[in-house]
């Protein structure tokens, strides 16, 4: 021992040996400490990006799932609301056939509105009887082949609405199928009188929620409920991990957006987001093996130089006398398998190998660490809505996601499908997107030359198009966009449209940009289809002040549609039409007053239609179609609606029922009720009601109510009278009354009611 600390000693106090190994130990300790940060630092990189896709694609599937789910909430409050249902739970012969059959119509016409069911069912708890679609009516739950829900609906509590995931019994269509279910309570005068449950088409609500494949890696997804219980999986049998050991990962990971799990089969990153409206929690899996397999080797050998540098300098040490610089060489012949070529046998050139090494790893660090195309979208779309508030953050964003783009103008242009709502029947969803991104790659395609491009799904009929030209001297995009019209109307064999922004100096402008193409797309409706609209051209088409026809017009059209006089009745409707395109008012504000004069033809006709003619005007014409096509498709609902009046218009009890309703209108402010409308007809309270309810398909109560709802809401728009004051006007002393009647018709508050209907016109006065 003591012989072994002599050596040490005098090998020490040569000056070679203590510099060869101060050298070694610290070139070992840097290449060993590069090595593992290198290497946990791009792991935690590629964790973060890899990670980035996968919540995307979660939130999307998350986004699809939440809105069939809120659809068919507000089409479970609407069935539950429904006098159809209120008279099947109260009514005592509920097996009569008018009843059922009104009740089975109307969840017919619901389910078939609501591609994305399966069956609907409703539950009488006092008789305990059923009646569904398209299951009928059975009087008894043993008869009835889908009766086991209620007690797993009876576990609401005091909750109004509840989803869960349940088997189907046996005798129903798909026995055993997980089938995802929502209830609803449904309340009569503040008891539970009954349960709705709504059945989702499993294929149609996870329609989104696919295995898929990031590059060639497969990616797993999960959805559990808030009680743990596994909702779906998809593409699980990649990897062979049961549903346990994700949830348990899941449970672990805490608040964190994403963390990684260990099997048997190697290493995973899970990511997973949460529904605010469901509670449920969804997971992908996606595997981190192979993408860390290189990082992996780079560190292992790495920890390999590191060790092969400290066996080599203690070599030096003991050979120093015989070969001095030894271990430089040795160093270069290990280092060889890196192609560093050009490194001497000197001491000095030690530096140089490691900075090379850093430089390396740090190339490798930065390519894992290349934003995704989709960053650069997802920064626009933000841009477009804002939301980037600070001018630091767009800047930092820009320069990052947009290094290619240098700091010349910007201009935004909005595409959109003309006649949407035809283009939608024409062809079939899937597709969709198929023809959105042929689309956007013809126009990407003919910009590419001489612009900058990015091209983004607005959503529906809309695509936004961000362009930087690559010249100075480069013309404007209007010719571009005519070009890019021309080719998809000859290839894909239908027409779009475009309005322009002016230029914009930076991203920190793109929302005014946003609203410029916005309202040059909206003159789409004076100056027809295929058209490119730039911003400076809307500057001609009139002033910003809102002209409207006169209410006397419209009163007049009414007054024509209801006495049948179907010629008079165009006339007028085609004059409203001549004044809104001479005066060229603005186009929200022009098609805010056609669907507001439409709804009012539609609401003063009581007459019932035959095969759904009724349900087709509905829908309000959209911002897609030209106002010469508005106005034809318009003057054929006005004769439709005029002749119906005038075959009804010879009858007694019509006559009988116009005056008691013209009896309503003159008395919308005073307190009248069931027997003051009867008196004024001359007939008794019991016929009045028969005879109304025959004619209009309504009760008078309930249409005395629309009335008053429907002149308060002229009033919020034509007058800046006190809400408390209009409710007086149209016969309520009570302004909470009236607050909660206007609601339940209107679906919103008058305060709020008369808010958007002055905001929806406010952007074309700008």
């Amino acid at each position: 021992m003591s012989r072994f600390q002599e050596w040490l000693k005098g090998n020490w106090r040569n000056t070679q040996a203590r510099l060869v190994l101060i050298m070694t130990l610290s070139v070992s300790l840097i290449i060993f400490t590069v090595g593992l940060a290198s290497y946990y630092t791009s792991k935690s990189v590629l964790q973060s990006e890899l990670s980035e896709p996968q919540h995307l694609k979660l939130r999307i599937g998350m986004s699809y799932i939440d809105k069939q789910v809120d659809e068919a909430n507000r089409l479970a409050v609407k069935i539950s609301l429904h006098p159809a249902v209120r008279e099947f739970l109260t009514t005592t012969e509920q097996g009569a056939y008018g009843p059922t059959t009104q009740l089975y119509g109307v969840l017919d016409a619901l389910f078939l509105s609501s591609p994305y069911l399966d069956s609907i069912h409703i539950y009488d708890k006092e008789r305990q009887s059923f009646i569904g679609y398209p299951d009928g009516y059975s009087s008894r739950s043993e008869t009835f082949p889908d009766h086991t829900w209620v007690k797993q609906a009876e576990t609401m509590g005091s909750r109004p609405m509840m989803i869960a995931s349940r088997k189907l019994p046996e005798g129903t269509s798909h026995a055993g199928r997980d089938q995802v279910t929502l209830y609803r309570t449904i309340k009569i005068a503040g008891q539970n009188e009954g349960l709705i449950a709504v059945n989702f088409n499993p294929n149609a609500l996870f329609s989104q929620m696919t295995g898929s494949e990031v590059s060639s890696l497969k990616s797993p997804q999960f959805i559990f409920d808030s009680a743990g219980k596994l909702v779906f999986a998809a593409g699980a049998e990649d990897f062979g991990v049961d549903t346990g050991t994700v949830l348990g990962a899941l449970q672990a990971l805490g608040g964190d957006q994403f963390g990684e799990l260990a099997y048997a089969g190697g290493r995973l990153l899970l990511s997973h987001t949460r529904s605010e409206l469901t509670q449920w929690e969804f997971v992908s899996l996606v595997s981190q093996d192979e993408l860390l397999a290189k990082t992996e080797k780079i560190r292992d050998v790495v920890l390999l130089v590191a060790a092969g540098a400290l066996l080599l300098g203690a070599w030096t040490i003991v050979h120093i006398n015989s070969v001095a610089f030894l271990p430089v060489r040795r160093m270069r012949s290990m280092l060889h398998a890196y192609k560093k070529d050009g490194v001497s046998p000197d001491l000095n050139d030690l530096e140089q190998v490691t900075g090379r090494l850093l430089s390396d790893h740090d190339k490798l660090s930065q390519l894992i660490r290349q934003t995704l195309p989709e960053a650069a979208s997802k920064f626009v779309k933000e841009a477009l809505a804002g939301q980037i508030r600070s001018s630091k953050e767009w800047k930092h964003k820009w320069t990052c996601y947009f290094r290619d783009w240098d700091e010349g103008p910007l201009t935004l242009a909005v595409l959109s499908i003309d006649r949407y709502g035809e283009w939608v029947r024409r062809y079939p969803d899937h597709d969709h997107l198929l023809l959105k991104y042929a689309l956007a790659n013809i126009t990407e395609e003919l910009f590419a030359a001489k612009w900058r491009t990015v091209c983004l799904d607005l959503g529906h009929d809309r695509m936004a198009l961000l362009l930087q030209p690559r010249e100075a001297e480069t013309e404007g995009p209007e010719q571009g966009l005519r070009e890019a019209e021309e080719t998809i109307r000859r290839l894909l064999s239908f027409s779009i449209s475009a309005g322009i922004s002016r230029p914009c100096p930076d991203a920190g402008a793109l929302q005014r940009a946003m609203q410029e193409a916005e309202t040059a797309l909206a003159y789409r409706l004076y100056l027809g289809c295929g058209r490119v609209i730039p911003w400076d051209d809307t500057l001609q088409q009139g002033g910003g002040e809102v002209t409207l026809p006169s209410e006397s017009l419209i009163g007049g059209l009414a007054d024509a549609v209801e006495a049948g006089a179907a010629d008079h009745a165009l006339c007028l409707w085609e004059r409203i039409r001549r004044e809104l395109e001479e005066a060229r008012t603005p186009p929200a504000a022009a098609l805010s007053y056609v669907n507001a004069l439409r709804h009012r033809l539609n609401g003063i006709s009581r007459v019932k239609e035959q095969g759904g003619g009724a349900e087709a005007r509905e829908a309000p014409y959209g911002e897609t179609m030209p106002l010469a096509e508005i106005g034809e498709a318009m003057a054929l609902e006005i004769r439709e609606l005029a002749e119906s009046f005038a075959r009804t218009a010879r009858s007694k009890e019509y006559l009988q029922v116009q005056g008691m309703i013209e009896y309503m209108r003159q008395h919308l402010g005073d307190n009248v009720g069931v027997q003051d409308i009867a008196a004024a007809a001359g007939i008794s309270i019991s016929l009045a009601s028969q005879l109304f309810k025959q004619e209009t398909g309504e009760t008078i109560h309930d249409y005395l109510t629309a009335l008053r709802v429907e002149r308060a809401g002229e009033l919020l728009l034509q007058t800046p009278s006190k809400i408390a004051d209009i409710a007086s006007m149209v016969g309520y002393q009570h302004e909470n009354s009236f607050i909660r009647v206007f609601r339940k018709y209107k679906d919103i508050t008058p305060g709020k009611y008369r808010e958007l209907m002055k905001a929806k016109a406010a952007p074309a006065a700008e």
